[in-house]
């Protein structure tokens, strides 16, 4: 419920931010990705859903929502330039790729 609540004012803000009312909505569609992503994680390391576990699927979420607003930022970017919208997208996640997964990477452990 908090999570839903949390979207609509994190919405207004990148409505303001990026002056349109398009753009923020690849934000929220990326959330859902990561908890399809992070429910069989926890099945592969045989993991519950416990206070821990949801406190890491918060911060995936977190990750993935940051993710997002780097990749449309560097996208906008790049279309200000000049750059058609699938050149600077498919620029845009190659030159992000790199620092998304160190950043996402540095929080793994082995359970060993």
């Amino acid at each position: 419920m908090a999570i839903t609540i949390s979207l609509l004012p994190v919405y207004l803000i990148m409505v303001l931010l990026y002056n349109s009312y398009v753009y923020p909505f690849v934000v929220p569609f990326s959330i859902p990705l990561a908890i399809i992503g992070g429910f069989p994680a926890m099945g592969l390391t045989l993991e519950t859903l416990h206070l821990f576990t949801m406190l890491g699927l918060l911060a995936l979420i977190g990750l993935v929502a940051k993710n997002a607003i780097l990749v449309v930022d560097f996208t906008n970017q790049m279309k200000a330039e000049g750059m058609e919208l699938k050149e600077a997208l498919l620029e845009a996640t190659a030159v992000r790729f790199r620092p998304i997964l160190m950043t996402a990477l540095t929080g793994f452990h082995p359970p060993f």
